[in-house]
């Protein structure tokens, strides 16, 4: 038995493993933004959508002299590296969570979101005016917007609250999970921006085997190393263990908690 993330929100995820660009299709590259200005595009600052991505990606090719035509498709990512058009860990969750609620017609993750009350009248304006670029990590799964949420329960929607291995915060979010009949999780997917699997790092899939449920994550068989090591997602795991681990968003708990058991049932 398989639940699996809303169709609507599956296919923006697809949108950012396969960026149409000049007739090749794309990964998104990973990009955090720690030099630039949140002032600047979304897509250069690590928070765009696909449909950003691309089109600035073709302006910088027409403005840096870059050829699609010869170029492959790890060039092109090289290229867009090069210029810093990408996606940050929290900028991908960010318009996953905020595309599915405008899906479902709840309104906006900014409308949903609980934000510190006390930030100055300017915070909350530039906010206002550009909210997924003040979504970090740790916002999104800060105790104020998420739940702890044990294993055994864990339903695609729920966020895996990682730490930065050179500090920060990181997140990936939980895109499918297969049961065992007794509905018990025995495997699950998680989609992520990732810095690691150098020239593959940015938007990929990877799988957490599940070897008891009853214990935490730290037990658990993490799949996808890089290059032979350890994988990094479980690395950052370990990183200050007892404040991450799976959360579920308090802006969607109903629609995740419903989710699984229609998937489940069918």
């Amino acid at each position: 038995m398989i639940a699996m993330l809303p169709t609507e929100v599956q296919n923006l995820i697809n949108a950012y493993l396969n960026l149409e660009i000049n007739g090749k299709t794309v990964r998104t590259p990973y990009y955090r933004n720690v030099k630039r200005v949140r002032a600047e595009l979304r897509s250069l600052v690590g928070k765009g959508t696909p449909s950003e991505i691309i089109e600035e990606t073709k302006i910088y090719a027409k403005l840096r002299g870059f050829k699609f035509r010869k170029a492959s498709e790890q060039d092109i990512r090289k290229f867009m590296m090069s210029q810093g058009l990408g996606i940050d860990c929290s900028g991908l969750v960010a318009h996953l969570y905020d595309h599915w609620l405008m899906s479902i017609n709840k309104g906006t993750l900014y409308q949903s979101l609980n934000f510190s009350q006390r930030r100055s009248l300017y915070k909350r304006f530039v906010t206002w005016l550009r909210p997924i670029e003040h979504m970090g990590a740790n916002l999104l799964s800060s105790k104020q917007n998420s739940d702890p949420v044990d294993l055994c329960d864990i339903c695609p929607g729920d966020m895996i609250r990682l730490k930065g291995l050179r500090g920060g915060h990181h997140l990936a979010l939980v895109t499918e999970v297969t049961y065992d009949d007794e509905q018990k999780p025995v495997s699950f997917r998680y989609v992520q921006s990732t810095p690691y699997y150098g020239d593959q790092n940015g938007v990929r899939i990877s799988e957490v085997k599940v070897v008891d449920c009853d214990k935490s994550l730290r037990v658990q068989e993490w799949c996808d190393p890089d290059e032979g090591d350890t994988c990094p997602a479980y690395k950052q795991l370990l990183k200050d263990f007892e404040d991450n681990g799976s959360r579920r968003p308090k802006f969607l708990a109903d629609e995740i908690t419903q989710l699984k058991s229609r998937q489940v049932s069918d």
